[in-house]
């Protein structure tokens, strides 16, 4: 099991950083709501394959897999890029473990070229990201996971912490010709997935958050001297900079779980989540703290990197929720009958 990046690995992570430095910067993420910003970052990380990494070539992908996509989705967290990229990477797993007929048909390779924007929907009341651009929406019934088109749904804008992340509920039907996968391994599969990439996410958005915090406390003074000479301020940062350390190899063991099939991936990917929430946590409190009151106001880009931490750490189950997946794989649902009293 390698967790260290390869070259091919760190060149395709870097493409996407160049790339975002240009079309998703702070002055651009300020302009929320955009449809045609969106869709402009959209078109870029298509450009550089990002759509269909773990795609099989024979749909148009690049044939990746797992831990190919862990750098590059640090790189989409760092730059904090709107839309559905997470969900996207979940849902071209499932279409590619699915027969391409029915409501799977040409979804597949459309979706590695960039050519449609597919969401994903999971629980019994999902908030769905950027539901109003989307193409195609994969949502959970029950065990089920249906594929239902755009027009097939009535969309209610909900709240989000983060203005760049816009939610919906989705209100739609189900039918027989919109029935996707049914297998409960499907449905855990996408949400491992969409875990796995939302981790990777938290994990660049810490880093980028910490580099924000590091770079204020070198050109502020305070009393006639930086105020990253100061030792209360240089233990914050460092506890900032342990967590994101614990966190990265965690994400880089869940990429390789999945990707091997290993028994153990679903309680990896959960604990990845919960170092990768802890990390980016505690990078936007502590970076806040450090910057002072100018980090509340929205003047200042620390904000834009702060609200989509805090907003991906509650996602799809926050850190509380997948301790207890890791307790309920390694203990069962009902731990007190392993462990009677008297």
């Amino acid at each position: 099991m390698r967790f260290l990046p390869t070259s091919d690995q760190q060149a395709m992570a870097e493409a996407v950083r160049d790339a975002l430095a240009k079309e998703c910067t702070p002055e651009i993420l300020r302009n929320a709501g955009d449809p045609a910003r969106d869709r402009k970052i959209w078109a870029a990380l298509a450009g550089l394959g990002v759509f269909g990494l773990t795609v099989p070539e024979q749909a148009g992908g690049l044939g990746l897999d797992q831990r190919d996509a862990v750098g590059v989705f640090r790189e989409i967290g760092r730059a904090a890029v709107p839309g559905p990229v997470a969900e996207a990477f979940a849902a071209g797993q499932l279409l590619a473990s699915v027969p391409d007929d029915g409501p799977a048909a040409g979804w597949l390779a459309r979706l590695a070229a960039g050519d449609a924007v597919v969401g994903v929907g999971l629980g019994t009341a999902p908030l769905v990201e950027s539901a109003d651009q989307a193409d195609l929406l994969i949502l959970q019934h029950g065990t089920q996971l249906h594929a239902v088109a755009a027009g097939d749904t009535r969309l209610q804008r909900a709240e989000s912490v983060d203005a760049n992340r816009r939610l919906f509920t989705v209100q739609w039907q189900p039918r027989p010709g919109t029935l996707l996968a049914e297998r409960p391994e499907a449905l855990v599969r996408v949400r491992d997935h969409l875990l796995l990439a939302t981790c990777a996410e938290l994990v660049g958005l810490a880093r980028k958050l910490l580099d924000l915090a590091v770079y204020h406390v070198g050109v502020r003074e305070q009393f006639g001297r930086p105020l990253g000479t100061f030792q209360a301020v240089q233990h914050r940062l460092a506890d900032v900079a342990v967590g994101i350390e614990f966190a990265e190899p965690a994400v880089d063991r869940a990429a390789c779980s999945l990707a091997a099939g290993a028994p153990s991936a679903a309680r990896d990917v959960a604990m990845a989540k919960v170092f990768a929430s802890q990390a980016a946590e505690r990078a936007a409190y502590s970076g806040l703290q450090v910057h002072g009151a100018i980090g509340y106001t929205e003047e200042h880009d620390f904000h834009l990197y702060a609200l989509r931490a805090w907003a991906l750490a509650l996602a799809h189950g926050d850190a509380r929720r997948q301790r207890q997946r890791v307790a309920d794989d390694l203990l069962g649902a009902n731990p007190a009958a392993r462990f009677p009293a008297g």
